[in-house]
């Protein structure tokens, strides 16, 4: 981890800002698109392109950074770097060749190798962080219960995706309604019904974000050129795994669809995690659907958090503590029951120039979109326990 002495931090204020400068930011853009090729080799080009960056750069990016300390210094970042990459190499090779148990094994020691050095790429997520939950109507009335995960009893509905294992139930969240309505192909949005969701405890989440939004983030923080620098580095580390996640699809249709192979591994993960000190709950991750280049300080990533307990029916009795659930409300129920006047209560985080350009050349402001009216009814109503059985 990259650490700054105390009585070098005055005059050292501008390493971060050195340091970033150094990076060839076009070396970290997220997603790869995947054409026809042999799905290893492919991805195991983008790895290797990667590590050979970091192999002939990492000096030159550091070179402003005269205290890193001796036990944690750019060439055991290389070692985390090239050992995370390599494992996920031989982990895609491995389910290729049939051996899935094996690819599983060696994709979690890398992730253990990883995860418990100095370096540590778990983010917190604060109590009481607000998401949103979609589905589409079946012409009949949804309860929250309906709005929360598969139960347990229905598991044979749950087909694979990206971070998701067929069979396996998980709780998908998004940021804002909009990335809701994305994720849902832009199903008609009169359509959908939506429930605001809050984590009652503090979560720990593994983060797939692009490196703009990283930077963003930094940009934000209070803390100092220390805590920047590793922020920075956290990320660099972790890339390959990043790389991995976020490759396009080209048909969705396919029965096998090798892009998942990684997400699905590291769900898997979390899902069975067990540590005396840490915990895992969730992941955080880009929507393969938001064209991110025309939103503006619009939250637009997916969380989703694995169930923690298997039963017989019902939902995960951790989630369901965890995570409270409004009443789900649709835009035409609010604008029946409001017309038209909206709740005054703004809740979106962020400020008026918060924008999406849905139409080309035409920027909307998030808070007088059908996204932000939802958003602030859903503000007025109280969040519950779902129970684990009905």
């Amino acid at each position: 981890m990259v650490v700054i002495t105390d009585s070098a931090h005055s005059s050292q204020e501008l390493h971060f800002e050195k340091v970033l400068k150094s990076i060839n930011r076009d070396e970290l853009l997220i997603p790869k698109d995947y054409q026809s090729e042999h799905f290893p080799d492919f991805i195991a080009n983008q790895l290797d392109r990667y590590v050979k960056y970091y192999k002939e750069n990492s000096q030159v990016i550091f070179k402003q950074v005269d205290h890193l300390p001796n036990d944690y210094d750019w060439a055991n970042m290389l070692e985390s770097i090239k050992k995370l990459s390599q494992s996920i190499k031989e982990s895609v090779n491995l389910y290729f060749n049939g051996d899935i148990f094996k690819a599983t094994q060696v994709f979690n020691n890398a992730l253990n190798f990883i995860l418990f050095k100095e370096f540590n790429p778990i983010y917190d997520v604060p109590k009481n962080t607000i998401f949103y939950r979609s589905r589409r109507d079946e012409k009949r009335s949804f309860d929250k219960g309906d709005m929360f995960h598969v139960k347990f009893e229905e598991r044979n509905k749950i087909s694979t995706n990206r971070y998701s294992i067929p069979g396996f139930p998980a709780l998908y969240l998004g940021e804002t309604t909009y990335v809701c309505w994305e994720e849902s192909d832009r199903y008609r949005l009169r359509d959908l019904w939506f429930s605001r969701i809050e984590n009652k405890e503090e979560l720990k989440v593994i983060k797939i974000q692009r490196f703009e939004d990283l930077l963003d983030e930094i940009e934000k923080m209070d803390n100092g050129d220390n805590d920047k620098l590793n922020h920075l580095c956290r990320y660099l580390i972790i890339y390959p795994l990043i790389i991995a996640c976020t490759i396009k699809v080209k048909d969705q249709k396919n029965n096998f669809t090798p892009q998942y192979i990684i997400p699905q591994l590291l769900l898997q993960y979390i899902a069975t995690f067990k540590d005396a000190d840490e915990r895992i709950d969730g992941i955080m991750y880009l929507s393969s659907q938001v064209d991110y280049s025309k939103i503006n300080g619009v939250k637009c990533y997916n969380y989703v958090f694995p169930v923690k307990t298997s039963l017989k029916k019902g939902f995960c009795d951790q989630l369901s503590k965890t995570f409270h659930i409004s009443e789900p409300t649709s835009l035409e129920i609010e604008e029946i029951i409001h017309n038209p006047k909206y709740p005054g209560t703004h809740v979106h985080q962020g400020d008026s120039t918060d924008s999406i350009e849905l139409s080309n050349g035409i920027k909307s402001i998030y808070a007088d979109m059908s996204f932000g009216r939802l958003e602030q009814s859903l503000a007025l109503k109280p969040v519950t326990e779902v129970h684990c059985v009905d």
